[in-house]
């Protein structure tokens, strides 16, 4: 069933509508007024149950229906739905492999049930009440094909109930969501984060593709109507089968189908559309005749990473490019960190703010003792899917909840609070 969203509130009505605690109230008023005045969005009370306007492209911009400008800034939930061994608590490959070993050694059933002991504890309502808490707007959500579809590619009502789960959560704290299909059928790129390393077939295969187009019809039938999904990430990263490639005719021939098909059922949700890697790997809209489309990239400077020059030279060199190209669209920085340089961290964002740009960091809780990667940082114990007892994957994955396992980041999420609270 589709996603019970009300889109026809705007940006003001949902800046009235919070509940607050009766001994700030009076200074909530003060608040409420002022963002009235003001036009913009304040940080939201997270038991505020509001459903979020409908988003559009403008230009550069992004818009609400009344017309009134909105910077979607936040962070991903990677790890939830998609594990990476480097950032997550299982010690295998890729997801594909680790529910196939779960499967072998348990059965699919009880490998599901795993699964969501592990889903179910990983992110809870807390994770969305820490997120409003930092100023946040919006939240990046990848989820692959193993998610939702099963052996056959049989839809699983369960993958989806949770999809619709968490966009019911976001929208109850004023949170956005950007449905991010980081893993196809095939693989788009063959690397941990599609789920699958053992092939990267996507883009060569018409069964895969054909089934991309049909999970994203799925998903658009049953989030036409939600304004609090403020659109579709159609791939992650698409490299290509060689995984060091760049999106090029074949790739953005894809999103023009995928595109073309999503809008043909009515659908005019935004379509984020992702570069591997630079401005130049990304046709002008007009060539294909696209609307309503944001490009998508992804900044990761990996040389000298923790020095300020390293990161400030990258960073002007990418805004210098996103200025230059002329494509007329929205930009969002999907991915991103600054690492361990806390000066770098508040560069960076000064100048994706002053640029106007949309952001998400990459990524909002990792497994390590200190991390820039995550703003949680904890060490729950690690599951070996090939050795692990039932019981054990049971116990380990039930640690996995940040209130339990996981602490901030301090001076990370200080800065975003005052960053986007102040």
């Amino acid at each position: 069933m589709p996603s019970k969203c009300n889109d026809d509130i705007s940006h003001k009505e949902i800046a009235v509508r919070f509940r607050l605690p009766k001994k700030i109230l009076c200074t909530a008023v003060c608040a409420v007024l002022l963002m009235l005045i003001m036009g913009t969005y304040a940080c939201t009370d997270p038991q505020s149950d509001v459903h979020l306007a409908f988003l559009h492209t403008d230009g550069e911009a992004i818009v609400d229906r009344s017309g009134a400008r909105v910077f979607l800034r936040g962070t991903n939930a990677g790890g939830w739905l998609v594990q990476e061994a480097w950032m997550c608590p299982t010690d295998m490959e890729c997801q594909l492999l680790m529910m196939n070993t779960l499967e072998q050694r348990f059965g699919v059933q009880a490998m599901r049930e795993l699964l969501a002991v592990y889903e179910d504890n990983w992110w809870t309502q807390t994770d969305f009440d820490n997120v409003a808490a930092l100023g946040f707007n919006v939240i990046r959500l990848p989820f692959t094909y193993l998610n939702v579809t099963d052996d056959a590619g049989n839809f699983l009502e369960s993958g989806f109930e949770r999809l619709e789960w968490f966009v019911e959560q976001c929208a109850q704290r004023g949170l956005y969501v950007i449905l991010d299909l980081h893993g196809a059928m095939g693989s788009q790129n063959g690397r941990d984060h599609s789920g699958d390393t053992t092939r990267a077939q996507l883009f060569d295969n018409d069964e895969y593709m054909d089934a991309t187009v049909a999970l994203w019809l799925e998903i658009s039938g049953r989030f036409k109507d939600c304004g609090t999904v403020a659109g579709y990430d159609l791939l992650n990263e698409p490299e290509g089968s060689y995984q060091s490639g760049s999106t090029g005719k074949k790739q953005w021939d894809f999103y023009d189908r995928v595109i073309t098909e999503i809008r043909g059922t009515g659908d005019e949700h935004i379509i984020f559309l992702e570069s591997v890697w630079e401005t130049y790997n990304m046709p002008s809209p007009s060539v294909y005749g696209w609307s309503n489309v944001v490009y998508e990239y992804h900044n990761y400077q990996w040389n000298n990473i923790n020095e300020l020059s390293s990161q400030k030279s990258f960073t002007d060199r990418k805004l210098a490019s996103y200025a230059s190209a002329g494509h007329g669209v929205p930009i969002l920085i999907g991915e991103f960190t600054a690492f361990d340089n806390m000066d770098s961290w508040k560069y960076i964002i000064d100048a994706y703010n002053d640029a106007g740009l949309n952001w998400t960091t990459w990524t909002y809780k990792v497994c390590a003792r200190q991390s820039s990667w995550g703003l949680f940082n904890g060490t729950p114990p690690t599951v070996d899917p090939n050795v692990d007892s039932y019981e054990e994957i049971i116990e380990k994955w039930s640690l996995t909840r940040t209130a339990d396992s996981f602490y901030q980041n301090a001076d990370l999420t200080a800065f975003f609070k005052s960053v986007m609270c102040s």
